[in-house]
């Protein structure tokens, strides 16, 4: 699983940064990235299934009081 993985672009003394982050939370995943580098970074992150640090897209795990079927 990942994270779903957006990006947003601004200036920072006229020349163009990129920042990537979870869509979900709005963690800050990468800072200061060209907008070209961002855009193949986040396609990297996705296929590696990168996730944010807070790791909410992991699939939340079953209860030890919870059977399965026998």
């Amino acid at each position: 699983m990942t994270c779903s993985i957006t990006w947003s672009v601004g200036r920072s003394q006229g020349q163009p940064f990129a920042t990537l982050f979870c869509r979900r939370c709005m963690a800050p995943i990468r800072h200061r990235l060209t907008p070209g580098a961002a855009r193949e970074l986040r396609e990297e992150l996705i296929k590696q299934g990168h996730l944010c640090r807070r790791q909410h897209a992991l699939p939340v795990p079953v209860p030890a009081q919870v059977a399965a079927h026998d």
